[in-house]
């Protein structure tokens, strides 16, 4: 305020240089604050009214109160989205704990031209498994046992018969004593939760000696998981078993995937 004063004295002495206490030409760059200034400040002084507040402070409460509200938000966020994760894991939980492998079943075929048909089979040891057979069989009903074999009504085990030379490796059923020839093993079977199984044999090459009828096998690497129907005989479709890698398997041989359903 001493400045204004002074400008008032000079204008009255010497009006001829009032120019000089008007302010000079500045260049400025504005910025917009809203703040409101209560009127419980704004006070008289002479001829001149001058409303004050403390701009600092209310620049400050500003700032707070948006902080606040962004605080406010990231938690209502937060909460929202921890909610629909416990949720979540609440309804998968509740899904696993729902299924559970069946305890009997029928295997029935996913794809191939037997597609949608049950797996029948005679319930005796030395049967070859498959569909359309001449002789009339009945779909086998399967049990999974601790160990992960596959056994029918009467306690035999489904395995494969593994073949000589070019022919397939066909699945059977087997007792006990089928195991002692080498060119037998148990299929090794797991179901999943789409009501599938996922089987596999050891990988073997096996070959018949004529002059002495013995039987020799090779185990080669890995497992054999690719099953197919094999049409290449006049009194059925049969089942086999192959490796999932090599050579095409040929004309009589489609792909086929082993479904499940309750009985």
């Amino acid at each position: 305020m001493r400045f204004t004063r002074l400008c008032a004295v000079t204008i009255a002495a010497t009006p001829v240089i009032a120019s000089v206490c008007k302010p000079r030409a500045t260049s400025s760059s504005t910025v917009s604050v809203d703040v409101i200034i209560p009127t419980s400040t704004s006070h008289e002084v002479g001829a001149t009214t001058s409303a004050t507040t403390d701009l600092p402070s209310a620049i400050t409460t500003s700032s707070t109160e948006l902080e606040s509200e962004a605080v406010t938000s990231a938690i209502s966020s937060y909460t929202e989205t921890t909610s629909a994760e416990s949720i979540s894991i609440a309804t998968t939980a509740t899904t696993e704990a729902a299924w559970a492998p069946l305890a009997t079943f029928n295997v029935v075929a996913e794809g191939s031209q037997v597609d949608g048909q049950l797996l029948t089979g005679y319930a005796s040891a030395g049967s070859f498994v498959g569909w359309q057979i001449q002789e009339p069989q009945s779909p086998i009903a399967l049990s999974e046992t601790s160990s992960g074999y596959l056994q029918d009504s009467n306690g035999n085990t489904l395995c494969v018969q593994y073949g000589f030379s070019s022919n397939p490796n066909y699945l059977s059923t087997c007792d006990a004593n089928s195991f002692r020839s080498p060119n037998y093993a148990p299929v090794t079977c797991e179901q999943t939760r789409d009501r599938r199984l996922e089987c596999s044999v050891p990988a073997k090459a096996c070959a018949l000696n004529f002059a002495t009828l013995s039987i020799t096998c090779e185990t080669l690497p890995g497992d054999f998981t690719a099953f197919y129907t094999y049409s290449g005989r006049s009194d059925g479709i049969w089942l086999v078993v192959r490796a999932a890698t090599g050579p095409a398997a040929g004309n009589d041989y489609q792909s086929v995937t082993l479904g499940i359903t309750e009985l």
